[in-house]
């Protein structure tokens, strides 16, 4: 088999639905590639479901684009989104096409290459209070959020849209599918593709809510119809009345499982030995009690706000810019760079469909390396993606 055709695209053209998403099939890596990490598999009371959900994608001919899969977990992705609609395959699969759709429509897989302006970015980032910031106690990134303390006049009025915002938050996403789930996957040594959530609640009020309510309503809408089952855990401080008071109107809507993932806390001495259970005071700030150094912690809204996070983000988004513009395709561009590297490196291990299905958790020498796109050919799809990322 010629692996390297797993990085190539089934159709050329400048029609954007017929190069969207970049077709190189999360199933077919799945099959020969062994990733150096123990992937996720179903529950014993979802085998039978989980394998009529993958038999109905395979009938329907359904292609699980890699930008989809966090972490190259591709069984792992479809199980979130089994989940999602209570093991129901019906409701599953006309997720998992709506997504796609949803994808194709919006150009989600061109988000890291084509990002937001850099003057809405750095506007939006000095007047939000919330970034990823470290990781809890079992691995997950751990994402940090004040918003009683996110400036949204100051951004509106700095000239950020709303769409900006939106835009912005769907490249996060993105990144932290397409690389930060990968990173994390292989220092855990398993798929790990969920974060856990700290909200602190104080300053939080109705007038703040009438103010974001329209962007919070399209951020929720579009994170759980195309983004499911990708939080571990919420744990709410602070909650106050307000926080306290929405969450007694909502429980009766949440199914069992989703009740269990968010934990609302006040400011006492036990809420915050709870938070700590879940994430050490070494990866928090001073305001939940952390350990961390006022420099790496951010601050009310941002003027120090994670600039090693960002200098990470940023530094992964201007590669895969450089990479395209360099004359690599997109699906190549797409990997995480480390990943890349590795493969570059000959720190790769591939095998037939029955060694991957007898070994599934071996190991990889080196580097990680899940992905086979390195040295895919440079053609005419290449000058369809540059002038794409220009539109």
């Amino acid at each position: 088999m010629n692996y390297l055709s797993l990085c190539t695209y089934h159709r050329r053209s400048t029609d954007l639905k017929d190069i969207m998403p970049p077709a190189f099939d999360s199933n077919d890596l799945n099959k020969h590639v062994i990733f150096p990490w123990r992937k996720v598999v179903p529950l014993a009371d979802e085998v039978v479901r989980f394998n009529e959900f993958k038999r109905q994608i395979d009938e329907k001919g359904i292609v699980v684009p890699v930008t989809l899969v966090s972490a190259g977990d591709y069984e792992g992705t479809l199980l979130r989104f089994l989940r999602a609609r209570q093991l129901v395959t019906a409701k599953a699969l006309k997720m998992l096409e709506d997504t796609l759709a949803f994808r194709a429509q919006e150009k989600v897989d061109l988000l890291l290459l084509k990002p937001v302006a850099p003057e809405a970015v750095a506007n939006i980032r000095k007047h939000q209070a919330c970034s990823h910031l470290g990781v809890d106690l079992e691995g997950h990134p751990l994402f940090l959020d004040r918003p009683g303390y996110t400036d949204i006049d100051g951004m509106l009025s700095s000239g950020v849209k709303e769409d900006d915002v939106m835009t912005y938050h769907l490249q996060e996403l993105e990144w932290f599918a397409n690389y930060y789930t990968w990173v994390r996957s292989e220092q855990c040594g398993h798929t790990v593709d969920k974060k856990t959530v700290v909200v602190d609640g104080a300053k939080t009020s109705v007038s703040l809510f009438m103010k974001i309510r329209t962007l919070f309503s399209r951020i929720s809408t579009v994170d759980q119809a195309n983004y499911p089952e990708n939080v571990n855990k919420i744990v709410i401080m602070n909650a106050g009345w307000f926080f306290s008071g929405v969450f007694r109107l909502i429980t009766p809507l949440l199914d069992v499982h989703t009740r269990e993932k968010i934990a609302i806390l006040n400011s006492s001495r036990s809420d915050f030995d709870a938070l700590h259970a879940v994430v050490a005071p070494s990866h928090l700030p001073k305001v939940f009690q952390g350990e961390m150094k006022d420099e790496d912690s951010f601050t009310v809204c941002g003027d120090t706000q994670l600039a090693h996070f960002y200098a990470e983000y940023d530094c992964e988004i201007r590669r895969k810019q450089q990479l395209v513009e360099e004359g690599a395709t997109m699906a190549e561009a797409m990997l995480p760079t480390f990943v890349r590297t590795a493969a570059l490196n000959g720190t790769l291990q591939v095998c037939e469909p029955s060694e991957a299905a007898s070994s599934p958790f071996a190991s990889c020498p080196g580097l990680m390396a899940g992905v086979i796109a390195t040295l895919s050919r440079r053609d005419q799809m290449q000058k369809n993606v540059l002038d794409l990322m220009k539109v």
